[in-house]
């Protein structure tokens, strides 16, 4: 039961650390192209961190929708198995 609790956390781990240096580098990108379009690179990087803020206060928002639910919810039926 818990070696498959583990291994599950695993294997999404593997795949959320793949899809961050995924989007790390993608963000890198989009923030040296919009800093072009603006004029100056880390004007880019202004407009990304802004949007990551944004992002933080709509999560921040829903926390409990979007990620304790879902977690307690995957926890319970894993262990339920």
């Amino acid at each position: 039961m818990a070696k498959d609790i583990s291994s599950s956390l695993a294997a999404k781990l593997a795949i959320t650390a793949v899809a961050i240096m995924f989007l790390l580098l993608l963000n890198i990108g989009f923030a040296l192209w919009i800093g072009k379009l603006l004029g100056e690179s880390y004007y880019g990087f202004f407009v990304i961190a802004f949007i990551y803020f944004l992002i933080g206060i709509l999560i921040y928002s829903f926390r409990n929708n979007w990620i304790k639910k879902p977690v307690n919810k995957f926890i319970i039926t894993k262990l339920q198995k």
